[in-house]
């Protein structure tokens, strides 16, 4: 499941974010210059992937993502981890 979800995830990725394992089953995905309408498009990338690799595949389960975004104000700048929280 962990190596279906990274594939996953670098498939909907765009070539300058960078995509992360955190720990266990926890992803990260720093995307520059992404805005919150862009986040849908991308969780909507994300969703026809998950469909397209579960059909696809003859795992007794399904794979899914809990999906969650934060957005850096560079008039408020947060650091790393208070956005990864």
């Amino acid at each position: 499941a962990l190596v279906e979800a990274g594939r996953v995830l670098r498939l909907v990725c765009r070539g300058d974010d960078l995509v992360a394992r955190l720990g266990g089953d926890e992803f990260a995905v720093l995307a520059m210059d992404l805005s919150p309408a862009g986040f849908e498009r991308f969780r909507e990338r994300i969703e026809g992937a998950l469909e397209n690799v579960n059909a696809e595949s003859a795992r007794k389960f399904a794979l899914r993502f809990s999906l969650g975004a934060a957005f850096l104000d560079p008039s408020s700048p947060e650091s790393l981890d208070s956005l990864v929280e």
